[in-house]
């Protein structure tokens, strides 16, 4: 309620500011007085309310939610009387740097219990001080505090601060997050391995990428942002590479570090260095087609066999109808070649047959299947996969038998 000078209600609601300490949360009171804070965090906290020309007889009241979910509370404005000639008065007006109005910020008279909150224009007023030299605090959560020494207040006169400029508190930047975890192990090597790395905020990219280190040395790409141009972000991503000069090598621990010059978007630079690893898997199958579970799988004898794809050489002599099993086992023989990647140099098995229509296989490929000499040993074997077939699938003819096609190949 607002009391005027003479105990009687003023409805100068659109007038008053209410906030809730400890929170950026403001509101102006309804045409009847009411206010309302929703979504606000388990907590004790303070309201103030504030209006030119009236004050609140208590410095503050406080509502414990706890454990409670809501909380009633009146507050009360009074008119303040025309100050006596013992008393002066401290004004002035509160903005953040871009110029905007800051309203709610709370300003108090060091050393008593005088206090007052900036209006909707940033203006405000603390009355009633005392003669004397005076040191006025200026906060506003998010906001460095300012603090103004020297105000002098003299008797039934008011001061001027000026204006006030409040600048955003300043934290610096720090990691969050990474992907693979620091101390991942049997991290698979693809032909691009992405490592993410979330920062607390938007970061510069070029400061970024200066600060990255990998060790032991190794090629890989840096981005940072969401495609845009010159833009920060808050992730940054990594990219290594599984073949070529300077690829990933297997059961290696790389450690990637990011120095503290890294720096966010005001120029802030991290507090201080960040570090972590991860340690790459053994050779192995990084991937089939069709993938294990996938269903209404077309395939064909001569187009669309079944693959299945190493990041490594495998010994060519090591595979064969033998080591790659198949269930059901219809009668047909499968015909089983390999091939190696021109550039990267690994393998990729085929399996091709007459495959029967709305069928459930499962293939397992076995522990003898070798990797080429001095390249260690396959991790994921025996390696099994399933997927069922299209009703639409051909069976379609025999075809050649993969003692024929060897044949065909050395000829």
């Amino acid at each position: 309620k607002m009391i005027d000078a003479q105990g009687e209600e003023v409805r100068r609601y659109n007038e008053a500011l209410v906030a809730l300490e400890g929170t950026e949360s403001l509101t102006i009171p309804g045409e009847t007085g009411e206010f309302t804070f929703t979504d606000v965090p388990p907590g004790e906290y303070g309201i103030i309310a504030v209006a030119a020309g009236f004050q609140m007889p208590e410095k503050r009241i406080t509502v414990d939610l706890r454990t409670a979910l809501t909380a009633q509370v009146e507050l009360i404005l009074t008119e303040v009387r025309a100050p006596d000639s013992q008393t002066g008065a401290v004004v002035g007006r509160v903005a953040f740097a871009n110029g905007a109005v800051a309203a709610g910020a709370q300003i108090g008279v060091l050393g008593t219990s005088l206090m007052a909150l900036s209006g909707r224009e940033g203006e405000f007023a603390v009355r009633n001080i005392p003669p004397g030299t005076y040191a006025l605090a200026v906060t506003l959560q998010g906001f460095k505090r300012v603090e103004l020494p020297g105000i002098v207040v003299a008797a039934d006169q008011e001061t001027e601060t000026g204006l006030i400029t409040l600048e955003p508190e300043v934290s610096p930047p720090f990691v969050l997050s990474t992907q693979p975890a620091d101390g991942e192990r049997d991290v698979v090597v693809r032909r691009v391995v992405p490592v993410q790395v979330r920062f607390s905020q938007d970061m510069d990219a070029g400061s970024v990428r200066e600060a990255l280190r990998v060790t032991p040395p190794t090629r890989f790409g840096a981005s940072i942002g969401r495609g845009r141009p010159g833009g920060g972000d808050d992730h940054l991503t990594l990219e290594f590479y599984g073949t070529g000069e300077g690829a990933l090598a297997f059961a290696t621990t790389y450690r990637i570090t990011i120095g503290n010059s890294a720096r966010d978007l005001l120029g802030v630079p991290m507090e201080k260095p960040y570090a972590f690893s991860f340690t790459t898997g053994r050779a192995q199958i990084i991937q089939t087609w069709p993938a294990n579970g996938e269903t209404d799988v077309y395939l064909t004898r001569l187009d669309r066999p079944v693959r299945i794809e190493f990041n490594a050489p495998i010994q060519h002599d090591s595979v064969s109808e033998r080591e790659i099993t198949l269930r059901p086992n219809d009668g047909d023989v499968p015909d089983v070649y390999v091939t190696d990647d021109a550039n990267s140099g690994w393998s990729t098995v085929y399996v091709r047959k007459a495959w029967k229509p709305g069928t459930r296989y499962t293939v397992t490929v076995s522990t003898r299947v070798r990797i080429a000499k001095g390249r260690g040993q396959l991790t994921n074997m025996p390696y099994t996969f399933s997927f069922t077939t299209s009703e639409r699938n051909e069976t379609g003819g025999r075809g050649q038998s993969s003692e024929s096609r060897r044949r065909s190949r050395e000829r």
